[in-house]
């Protein structure tokens, strides 16, 4: 089930933040759209670990992220690409039954 929600910062300058749950087969349609449609210019793995490590992956590596989602030590990926034009940074963690993602225009 997808659920979307929007919110303005209170600073209006800044860009609105989406908030979307989404399920697997819509990320993995996301996850295709990106990588016909978009230039993702990286991804970034973070770990759950308390020394917050970063891995940075080959803007390539789009069909890993799920796979890298269900690692236990990863705690989200975050996602920078370009797609007509605006530039955009999304941020996934797994959770029951699907993914969790916030999106915004860089």
């Amino acid at each position: 089930m997808m659920q979307d929600q929007t919110s303005q910062p209170e600073n209006s300058d800044l860009p609105p933040i989406e908030h979307a749950e989404i399920g697997a087969d819509d990320f993995d349609r996301m996850l295709s759209d990106l990588s016909s449609c978009a230039v993702v210019e990286s991804i970034i793995v973070k770990a759950r670990a308390q020394a917050a490590e970063v891995k940075h992956l080959p803007p390539t590596a789009l069909a890993e992220i799920p796979a890298i989602l269900q690692a236990d030590e990863t705690s989200s990926v975050q996602l920078r690409y370009t797609f007509e034009k605006l530039q955009y940074v999304d941020t996934i963690r797994r959770m029951d039954g699907g993914y969790s993602l916030v999106r915004m225009q860089a």
